[in-house]
């Protein structure tokens, strides 16, 4: 167990957070590095997720393409002419939360890819760029994992 005080709360409030390993040397990060990860971690379930709440057709999304372990739908901010978001169903937090048994998951998110490079991918060659930020220090704000697809540049 480790305790973590937010530095906005008083001393007396205190949240306790188990720490699992998800990587293999945690030795390399410092240990804010991971109650902060931690934390952000119990902030976000999957009933409060905006990609659950999509998946589940709660909250509307142009869905491009899916199949039975990934859909994709067009990033509300882009960053680019073509800018589509992979998202597996099942709630994944990153790429770090990741097991042998995500393989399937894995290859589904890929096979949507090589989908939107036909359909959505540079003319010329059907050229894109994958983006996986994984962890807030890397400019992960949605903490079910996603891919983003970018063409058109």
């Amino acid at each position: 167990m480790v305790d973590a005080r937010d530095s906005k709360s008083r001393d007396s409030d205190v949240v306790s957070v188990r720490v699992r390993p998800s990587v293999p040397n945690l030795n390399m990060f410092s240990e804010s590095f991971l109650i902060q990860s931690c934390l952000m971690s119990v902030s976000m379930s999957s009933a409060q997720c905006i990609f659950c709440k999509i998946i589940a057709q709660e909250v509307p999304a142009s869905i491009i393409a899916q199949n039975e372990h990934a859909l994709a739908f067009p990033d509300r901010s882009p960053l680019a002419p073509v800018h589509i978001l992979i998202v597996p169903r099942r709630h994944i937090e990153s790429m770090n939360s990741l097991s042998a048994q995500d393989a399937p998951t894995i290859a589904g998110m890929v096979a949507l890819i090589q989908q939107l490079a036909q359909t959505h991918g540079n003319p010329s060659d059907h050229g894109f760029n994958i983006e996986i930020n994984t962890g807030a220090s890397a400019g992960q704000s949605v903490f079910h994992m996603h891919w983003h697809f970018k063409a058109g540049r």
